[in-house]
């Protein structure tokens, strides 16, 4: 595990050297001017993640059931850790470390005549959303 982790920041570094001024971002494995501060964000966002999918509302444990024109609606949120994405940004003018987080959060539905129907039915993604949260280096850790 350390020999991966090892060969990974290599890389990392490898990497940024070659391509030194493009756009840096990719999935959990950003360019950066720094390698321990993206490697920082990247344990911060799946921390993050992690969180949000355990406080979500309504979630897959919880649904929730509302009734629009005469039919019951079960819905839930998921958050998608599959495409979470990272980018850290160093500011030219004060030298601060900004990261990017984006992930989607998916929108179940399912539709019944009756709400146990619906709380049985099959649920299909309605909607996702592109979230994009913008976060700080401060004092060695990410807020």
């Amino acid at each position: 595990m350390k020999f991966v982790l090892g060969l990974a920041l290599c890389l990392t570094m490898l990497a940024g050297n070659a391509f030194a001024g493009q756009d840096s971002s990719t999935t959990h494995v950003p360019l950066s001017p720094n390698p321990a501060v993206a490697a920082k964000l990247i344990a911060f966002a799946d921390s993050k993640l992690k969180s949000i999918s355990a406080n979500i509302k309504p979630s897959v444990h919880s649904k929730e059931i509302v009734q629009e024109n005469g039919e019951y609606i079960a819905r839930y949120l998921s958050i998608n850790t599959e495409n979470l994405t990272t980018r850290v940004k160093q500011s030219a003018a004060s030298g601060r470390y900004i990261g990017i987080i984006k992930y989607h959060e998916m929108v179940y539905e399912a539709r019944g005549k009756t709400p146990s129907e619906a709380m049985s039915g099959q649920f299909d993604i309605v909607k996702a959303r592109r979230v994009t949260e913008i976060v700080r280096y401060t004092k060695g850790s990410w807020m």
